[in-house]
């Protein structure tokens, strides 16, 4: 199963069903997370995320990427700060 990553989010591997799950993974950005002023406990929050990633990928259970994009260098999309933050990278 494909995992993808967009500003506005995108999804591989929908269900189609009232019942179906998925993982969103929202905002979790370099410069958000790690940037100038990195988030609170940051460390322990890609950990918790992480954890996260592995139940839902051993479960086949879609992981859905949204990404922050705003005018300001720091998070234009494509910039180093705007990258999903590697510790919690889409799979290739």
């Amino acid at each position: 199963m494909a995992e993808t990553t967009s500003g506005g989010g995108s999804q591989d591997g929908a269900h189609g069903t009232r019942d179906a799950a998925a993982l969103l993974v929202i905002d979790v950005q370099v410069e958000v997370i790690t940037g100038a002023t990195p988030a609170w406990e940051h460390e322990a929050v890609l950990g918790r995320i992480a954890g996260l990633l592995e139940r839902a990928r051993a479960a086949g259970t879609p992981v859905i990427y949204v990404q922050h994009e705003e005018d300001h260098p720091s998070l234009a999309p494509g910039s180093d700060g705007w990258q999903i933050h590697p510790a919690v990278a889409p799979l290739a």
